[in-house]
């Protein structure tokens, strides 16, 4: 064995195939942002690509770290040097993506307003498709999703769902147009997330009435374009509020379907101040994730198949 230390294996495989999971999805938004057409199409895109490239960051980030840590572990001299050449590859193409990701959110800002009605529709059409699959027995649960997990996953994504609402209600009233589209756009992911944590509960649990809570969920989701709209629309303060409210009641009554938990705990607003920069454009999102692919392949390569003739 190349690597004697149980532990060390056991971590190192359970990284690769955690970092693995999020590499196809990563592909596919790299190729719908490069086929993008449309306005439209392309923000879209680039809205899927900077949410998935986030995805990878954590677990890839985890990788270096543990690769790293098991060159010490390598008896063979050849192979411990090649594993540790990509995990380095690795984490510096990590680092490129995200300042890729920070440029390309802060240019995403302006545009998440313009384009909102279009990702409520697309995060409604979502939720009814996991209505029908979960009707028809056709929907199963992500690999590692417990009912546990899915609940827990949901509870943050919703009290994410009221912070950023609320937070994007105070940039509004303040005016400040670069704070408005980092709040819109930080509203805007955290629905991404409630409607995959709803995804997840309705995959893992029988114990929730099915309709009632895909009905709140679409809820969250619709008066949550309403604060958009108002906020589109430069509304007085009090509408502004009264859209707010509504959303906070939608998501207790999505909380109340679960028999568990019949409360959500307020949201608090995080403000922050996100530097603007205007030097790094879309593609570089496209280039510094393909970047991160390939570096990921290497590293899984050298871990899952090693060759000393190639270090």
């Amino acid at each position: 064995e190349l690597i004697k230390t149980k532990t060390t294996v056991e971590n190192l495989v359970y990284e690769c195939t955690e970092t693995a999971e999020h590499v196809p999805r990563l592909i596919t938004s790299i190729r719908e942002s490069q086929q993008s057409k449309t306005a439209s199409e392309k923000f879209r895109a680039q809205s899927r690509l900077i949410r998935d490239a986030h995805q990878i960051l954590d677990p890839a980030t985890r990788l270096v770290e543990v690769a790293r840590t098991s060159v010490a572990h390598v008896s063979e001299p050849h192979i411990a040097s090649n594993l540790q050449h990509t995990s380095n590859g690795l984490s510096t193409n990590l680092a490129e993506l995200r300042t890729a990701l920070n440029a390309a959110q802060q240019l995403n800002f302006s545009q998440q307003l313009v384009h909102s009605e279009e990702l409520i529709r697309e995060l409604d059409q979502e939720l009814i498709e996991v209505q029908k699959a979960a009707q028809l027995k056709q929907l199963s649960p992500a690999r590692g999703v417990t009912s546990q997990s899915a609940t827990s996953h949901l509870m943050s994504s919703a009290r994410q769902v009221g912070s950023s609402i609320a937070q994007l209600v105070s940039a509004a009233t303040s005016q400040d147009e670069h704070h408005i589209g980092a709040s819109a756009v930080e509203a805007a992911q955290s629905l991404r997330a409630f409607t995959s944590g709803v995804t997840e509960v309705v995959s893992t649990r029988t114990d929730v009435q099915l309709d009632s809570f895909i009905v709140s969920s679409r809820s969250v989701v619709h008066d949550s374009g309403r604060v958009f709209d108002r906020v589109r629309e430069h509304a007085p303060p009090p509408v502004l509020a009264d859209a707010a409210k509504q959303v906070s009641t939608s998501l207790r009554q999505v909380i109340a379907c679960l028999p568990d938990n019949q409360a959500i705990e307020k949201a608090i607003a995080q403000i922050r101040t996100i530097g603007v920069s205007a030097t790094v454009r879309e593609p570089d999102v496209r280039v510094a994730a393909s970047r991160l692919v390939d570096a990921t392949s290497q590293l899984l390569i050298a871990v899952r198949s090693p060759n000393p003739q190639e270090a």
